[in-house]
Formats: C-alpha cells, sequence, structure tokens
C-alpha cells in the first residue's frame, strides 16, 4: 500500500516475519501496511472488528506523554538504543475500533 490514507482501513490479520523483520498488517480490501527494519510492536484489543483511524509517525524525542504510558516499553526507548535513538520511528496505531498499538522501528518505512 503506497498511500498515506489509512483512515479507516479495517485490518483482517496481521504477520510478523522475523527473518525479514517485517511486520505486515493485512487489511479487509487486500492492501498490506506493511513495516520494515522491526525493533520491536504491541499490538493490543485485535478483535472481530479492527479499524484504523490513522497511523502517526514520531520521533523517540517526540512521542507525546499519553503514549509512553499506554506502552510503557517506550519510557526507556532512547536510552536501550543509545547511539541508535536518532534513526528509532515510533508509529502509533490509532484505533477506530479494536486494535492499537505502537510499532518501533529502526529508519523503517511504512508501506
Amino acid at each position: 500500500m503506497n498511500s498515506n490514507n489509512y483512515h479507516d482501513k479495517e485490518v483482517v490479520g496481521f504477520l510478523f516475519n522475523k527473518g525479514k523483520n517485517k511486520l505486515e498488517l493485512i487489511c479487509e480490501d487486500g492492501d498490506k501496511i506493511i513495516f520494515q527494519n522491526i525493533v520491536q510492536f504491541e499490538i493490543d484489543y485485535f478483535s472481530g472488528q479492527n479499524v484504523l483511524f490513522d497511523i502517526e509517525k514520531y520521533k523517540i524525542e517526540d512521542i507525546p506523554k499519553n503514549i509512553i504510558e499506554d506502552f510503557i516499553f517506550l519510557k526507556n526507548l532512547s536510552e536501550f538504543y543509545k547511539e541508535k535513538a536518532k534513526n528509532i520511528l515510533v508509529y502509533n496505531l490509532i484505533s477506530s475500533t479494536g486494535l492499537c498499538g505502537v510499532v518501533v522501528t529502526d529508519n523503517g518505512t511504512i508501506g
């Protein structure tokens, strides 16, 4: 999926390929939202209906406090990755219903 329009995308599944370090969100319309260079991810509340409202992207220093409170592992992210911290990007999966989560990448892309 090349567009950055994730509003109202219904996610019906996800696949993490450890060997390729890639996370795919599989959408009901056949599109895939693909994250590359995965460092860590957490997906919560996956249910029978999972609709994205949006996906926000942050550098480590710009992650809002409320997101850090929801995903506590983000609190020490910059300390843990030290020299790589400048390359770390955090994607916040904002839910309309069902799934929510964060995806942390090392200079990763989303497509």
